[in-house]
């Protein structure tokens, strides 16, 4: 994780640049160009105070599904997070079957089961500090162990009350 005023700026003119693109796949592109700038930035916003539409089904199809109308926009850069770690870097392919089956938002478990509801901001808050956890052990893997890791099933938020779906 970067820290300080550098760290910042850096995310800063990654969001910028990531907001001038307009296509998914380009988007996914840039952030394939330098994979550990874009998870790092992309965790440091997850706990971002706004409010949006969520939820996808997969990130090269015109199909969009919005499962909650207003749920906090940070789940979109833990959804980034995890689609670079699926990703082979060479062709952009999926690297696991079970990605397709993905939506795109996260859901806390209660009472052993996923709960459909858009997260609270505390939620979120604990979302974010599980990727920042993940993120201090694993930024100095490589980013193949990174995804091999992911593809053998090792996700970031098991053994969390959070779940993908």
């Amino acid at each position: 994780m970067c820290i300080g005023s550098s760290c910042e700026n850096e995310c800063s003119n990654f969001f910028k640049a990531l907001r001038n693109i307009n296509s998914e796949e380009e988007k996914v592109d840039f952030m394939m160009s330098n994979p550990y700038e874009a998870i790092s930035c992309l965790i440091q916003d997850i706990d971002k105070n706004e409010k949006g539409v969520i939820g996808y089904h997969n990130p090269y199809s015109s199909t969009f599904f919005p499962y909650f109308s207003s749920s906090y926009l940070g789940i979109d850069n833990a959804y980034y997070v995890e689609l670079i770690l699926s990703l082979d870097t060479t062709e952009n392919q999926m690297l696991s079957s079970r990605y397709d089956s993905r939506m795109g938002v996260i859901v806390p478990i209660e009472d052993k089961k996923p709960v459909f509801r858009a997260l609270n901001y505390e939620e979120l808050i604990d979302v974010k500090k599980l990727y920042q956890e993940w993120w201090s052990k694993s930024r100095n893997k490589s980013l193949q162990t990174l995804r091999l890791d992911w593809s053998k099933g090792n996700s970031i938020l098991d053994s969390s009350r959070f779940v993908w779906r």
